[in-house]
């Protein structure tokens, strides 16, 4: 448990390092626990767009089984509610997060939605829009 404790404060202080970063001022920014919740939060990936807005996908095992969620925090404002991106029956990890210019999400991850071997699965979300349903790359 102590290890699990170590590595949640480790992505909480990430978070405070890219969120300091992204203005053209350097702030102080206090700790905020994104998860806050009764499971474990790993694997964090973390981009920011072009109008300094952070995102930020990890993993979580609160509903039971390993899950991608995906929040955003805008230029000014807090943190979004985490939104689960997987719900599925699979174990859902290792996310990897980017932004295109155009300000389109691209998300992969590792899922055994499909098999007892994990695939790739990938999903984006273009501005404005929900995320789009997973696609097995790795078939």
């Amino acid at each position: 448990m102590k290890r699990w404790s170590s590595l949640v404060a480790v992505l909480l202080l990430l978070v405070i390092v890219v969120v300091a970063g992204c203005g053209s001022k350097s702030q102080t920014q206090p700790v905020v626990n994104l998860t806050n919740d009764t499971g474990d939060s790993l694997g964090a990936s973390i981009t920011v767009d072009k109008d300094d807005n952070v995102h930020l996908g990890y993993y979580d095992n609160t509903p039971g089984k390993n899950e991608i969620y995906y929040g955003i925090k805008p230029k000014s404002g807090g943190w979004s509610a985490p939104v689960n991106v997987t719900k599925n029956n699979g174990e859902s990890f290792s996310p990897n997060l980017l932004v295109r210019p155009d300000g389109t999400l691209d998300l992969a991850w590792h899922d055994d939605e499909y098999s007892r071997n994990y695939q790739v699965l990938f999903s984006s979300k273009a501005p404005g829009a929900d995320w789009t349903k997973a696609v097995n790359v790795s078939a």
